[in-house]
């Protein structure tokens, strides 16, 4: 589990956006665009997406620990290769640090199944004993791939 306080810990992106959110969207989720404007927690299971991570809502005082609720503005950067930025683990994983990681559905991330990897763990994190862990005990530090 990082320690960190913010999604964003190192970034060469300047590229943040907002957009109405659809539904409960905590920071350091994979985020996508509807067709209609507003963002959503990401439901690509595998390939390459966009990397958007909802960020924290800092602009209202908004912490790493505030989700944002369906109808508020999300805050959210679209990363790039090299980035370093905290990211959602699923339940249920082992990650040491060097795993290559894949996007899954909720938004989040898991070692890497298939041929398209688009993070880097940086730091090592074992959630596998719990299908109900803390989401705060769920973010992992991850360089862009």
């Amino acid at each position: 589990m990082s320690t960190l306080r913010s999604v964003v810990v190192r970034s060469q992106s300047n590229e943040r956006s907002e957009a109405e959110a659809n539904g409960a969207i905590p920071p350091a989720t994979l985020v996508e665009l509807e067709s209609d404007g507003r963002v959503v927690i990401n439901s690509i299971v595998t390939g390459v997406v966009p990397i958007n991570v909802a960020v924290e809502n800092d602009l209202k005082g908004g912490a790493i620990d505030d989700d944002y609720v369906d109808g508020d503005r999300v805050q959210y950067d679209q990363f790039q290769s090299g980035d370093e930025i905290l990211v959602l683990l699923a339940d249920g994983q082992d990650i040491t640090k060097g795993d290559r990681l894949e996007a899954t559905t909720g938004g989040q991330v898991v070692v890497l199944a298939s041929a398209v990897a688009l993070f880097l763990a940086l730091e090592t994190l074992d959630v596998s004993d719990s299908v109900t862990t803390p989401t705060a005990d769920r973010r992992i530090l991850v360089q862009v791939l």
